[in-house]
Order: structure tokens, then sequence, then C-alpha cells
């Protein structure tokens, strides 16, 4: 005699309990197909609702290869899951293929030439079709990892770029934090005082519930939720054919992280003129997207400027600022930051413009766009620092009632990043979409996105035959 328990909606459906004359669970599973109204056609469709099994026997979880081995106990435990492949490979088991090795009598080692076509008809071959690339939670499994590592992770694997042609998308069930959403469009607009970042990403494929609670509360940028992190606007489509379109994006584009910080060559004011052979300072970006009609560059500015402090034979003090390169009579800085932005297409030259910074008396940003509609791609953005010499010192000069002392100021500066633009309407029918808005500053990367989503509306067949939807 084996006990058999079936968990989940299989024991609610079927009854948890039973005990039959039977020695293996492919006896086990072909009984209660003949005892069970509807079991068999319970397990052969599963797999349409995201539901495969695994089987707990005295050898704990087994696989294909252990159905034909005699138990005294099996417990069926219906998972919700799309993971394959890995260490759970064989131990997530399609319920059509426990049908077929039920009726065919054989397990996974035994399987012979005459019965593999059967078994193949019955459905087995979904193992290795497309359902295996779903997203969704697998049966979880005992790791080495320190307390806290799966949130770092979470965050850090969220921070991706703009997904590729040809990447899944996801399938979420449950209440699920979503982190490795593909990133459909991101990109940040600077206007008159602000730059406001725009992000947008598939969250699941087919309709699901939505957020838990709100969207304020069930988004994060890099683990801080969005109520708390600034979030301006969001706009979520649950999947269905007649949900919303997404309209908060203006444009579909990409954003690229760069953050180098463009150092002058060096040496001293006074010797820049002799240092021609130190080689200027220069970063260079390229990207492909025939589809692209607008690149913008977006650099930090930091201080340059010079001071002019006037100190009277009265004890008066006077100060005042000048651009960089403004003549005084001690000669004026005359090397103010200069810099140099060129683009290129397919390797040939078609932008140049040269930047002249005197100016800047605190942290300022810079936006530079550029139309690159019609261009041959790969397009190249190289921006290459022009002035060499440091800020001069200080200077002084004395006469006329008093001294007059001045001292000049010259930073660096920084390519934050690069937007890549175009205008398109991405349409994604029955798909579940994630956009939202917030203040981005003077960022060189976009935050990590996260969201805590409950998943696909699955449909469950109730006992006489009626349809609820959960």
């Amino acid at each position: 005699m084996m006990k058999i328990r079936l968990e989940g909606v299989a024991g609610k459906r079927f009854g948890y309990e039973h005990e039959l004359n039977v020695r293996t669970p492919n006896e086990a599973i072909r009984a209660l197909c003949q005892l069970l109204p509807g079991f068999r056609a319970f397990l052969s469709s599963a797999h349409e609702f995201g539901v495969y099994f695994q089987l707990l026997t005295s050898k704990d979880s087994i696989g294909y290869d252990h159905l034909a081995l005699g138990a005294t106990h099996m417990t069926l435990v219906p998972v919700i899951t799309g993971s394959f492949f890995g260490s759970n490979f064989g131990k997530i088991l399609l319920g059509i293929a426990l049908v077929a090795f039920a009726f065919t009598g054989f397990g996974l080692m035994t399987v012979g030439s005459a019965v593999v076509p059967a078994i193949a008809s019955l459905g087995f071959g979904l193992i290795f079709s497309g359902v295996a690339g779903l997203f969704a939670p697998g049966v979880p499994n005992p790791t080495n990892k320190q307390e806290g590592r799966p949130a770092d992770e979470a965050i850090a694997n969220a921070a991706s770029a703009t997904a590729a042609d040809g990447t899944p998308v996801p399938v979420v069930y449950g209440e699920t934090l979503v982190t490795r959403i593909p990133v459909v469009s991101s990109y940040i607009i600077d206007g008159s005082g602000s730059a406001d970042a725009y992000w947008m990403g598939v969250i699941s494929e087919g309709p699901i519930v939505g957020f838990p609670d709100s969207a304020e509360d069930n988004i994060y940028f890099n683990g801080l939720k969005g109520a708390a992190a600034g979030v301006d606007q969001s706009q979520f489509t649950d999947g269905t054919q007649n949900s919303a379109d997404v309209n908060l994006l203006k444009f579909q584009g990409f954003h690229m992280q760069i953050g180098a910080n463009l150092a002058g060559a060096g040496g001293t004011y006074d010797d820049r003129l002799s240092l021609s052979e130190s080689p200027n300072s220069f970063e260079v970006r390229s990207f492909n997207n025939p589809e692209a009609d607008q690149v913008r560059v977006r650099i930090q500015q930091q201080p340059t400027y010079q001071t002019k402090n006037v100190s009277e034979n009265d004890g008066d003090q006077k100060s005042s600022f000048k651009p960089y390169d403004h003549d005084t009579e001690v000669g004026g800085g005359n090397n103010p930051i200069e810099y140099k932005i060129e683009l290129f297409e397919n390797g040939s030259l078609f932008k140049s413009d040269t930047v002249k910074e005197s100016e800047v008396l605190a942290s300022e940003l810079r936006v530079y766009d550029y139309d690159i509609s019609g261009k041959q791609h790969p397009i190249s953005v190289r921006i290459e620092r022009l002035d060499r010499g440091a800020a001069r010192g200080p200077k002084s000069k004395k006469g006329g009632g008093g001294t007059r002392n001045y001292t000049y100021v010259k930073g660096d500066f920084v390519w934050l990043s690069m937007e890549v633009l175009w205008a398109e309407k991405l349409v994604y029918p029955f798909t579940s979409l994630l956009a939202c808005s917030f203040k981005a500053g003077a960022v060189s990367r976009l935050p990590g996105i996260t969201a805590l989503i409950k998943g696909r509306i699955v449909p469950i067949v109730n006992r006489n035959l009626s349809i609820s939807y959960s």
C-alpha cells in the first residue's frame, strides 16, 4: 500500500489524502487518473496555466528517472515555475509527461525506442520549448549566500541597460518583487532649470493583477520606495487588450552611462605652451541604432572664474567675479576651459563644436543636442579637452591707493551621460508595462528600478466546471 498526498490546488480539488495498492509513482499516477474524474485532464493541461509539479518520496524530490522505482509514500506538489534548467532540471516535472510515463509504465531511464514516439506525441517535447524561458520563481535551493545578499542583488540587477532585440519577456506569478525588468526606454530630458528622467520597462507577458498597494509604495529606486525617492508620475498597464496606452514618454530612447572626468593634460599656467608633446584627455562613445534621430550630450561643468579683491589704504574691501579670460592689469587668465565635441558617422566626421567656459561660478549642467537623422551608423561621439595648463597662481598689483589681489579657479568637467532618442510610439499588445518619471539632476546613471507586483490572472476550473480567476 502507498500513502499518497496531493498538495495545493490538486489536493483542494481531488482530496488531500489517498491510500492505494500500488508500488511505484508511475502506478500511483495511473491509478489516480483512473479513479479521480478530471485528474488526468488536470495534469495534461496544467502547463498551459503555468503549473508544474514536484514529486516527493523517501528519496526526497525525484525526477523522471525514478518514476518506475518502488516507494511506500508519495507527495505531489503543484509548483508555479518556468525554470526548468540548471540544478532543478529533472526535479520540476511536466504534468503531461507524468501522464505519458504513467500509461507507458516506464521511467526515463528505461524508455526504449519503441515508446519514444508515443511519449513525444503526448507532449514531452514541451520541456525543451519556449516555456523553459519563463522568468517566474522556481523551487528555492539552499545557498551559501550571506544574509541580505538577495536584496543587494535585486537592486544591482535592476540597473540594467536597455534590453536588446530578442530579450525574453518575463512572466510573473503571485506576489513577486520583479527585479530584472527588460528596459524598453530610458532617457533624460533637460528643461529650464531641471532635468527629468523617463523610464519604461516590461513587467510581464499577459494580463496581471497589478500593484498590491499603490504605485508609489510598490516601485523602488535602488531599494527606496518611489514615494520617498521623488517619483513624479507613473503609468501602468495590466496587459489586457483594452489597457490604456502608456503616453508618459514622449520619445523612445536609451540612456548611456559615462561619468568620465576629463582632466587637463598637465603643466602650470606658465609652461602650458611647452607641453605640446603631452596628449590631450578625451573620451569616445559609439552606438548603432538606425532609427535614432537625436543624440544629447550632458556635461557637468565645474567652477571656472577669476576674482578681484581690492584692499584700499583706508581699510575698505571690495570683491568681484570676472570671466577667467578677462583682461586685467596683471594679464588675465587667458586659458579658460576649452573642449571639442565631434560626431562621426561610420568613422567620418560630420559635426564639430568647440566650447570655451570662462565664467562658471557654480557647478552647472551643459546639454548639447545634435541631429543625427539620416546619418550612417554606427555613430561615434568624441570629446577632447583642449586647454592644457592648470589655473595660474594668485597675482597682486599695488598702487592707486590700494592693492588689487587676483585669484583664479579652474575646475575640470565631467561627461555625465549620452541620450539617444527617436520619435516612435511602441505598441506591446497583451503585455504589462510600467513607466515613470522623476527628477534626475546631474546624474551619470539612472537608478535600479524594481517593482512589487501581483502577477498573472490565472483561470481556475472548479469541480462544477465553472471558471474563476485569481
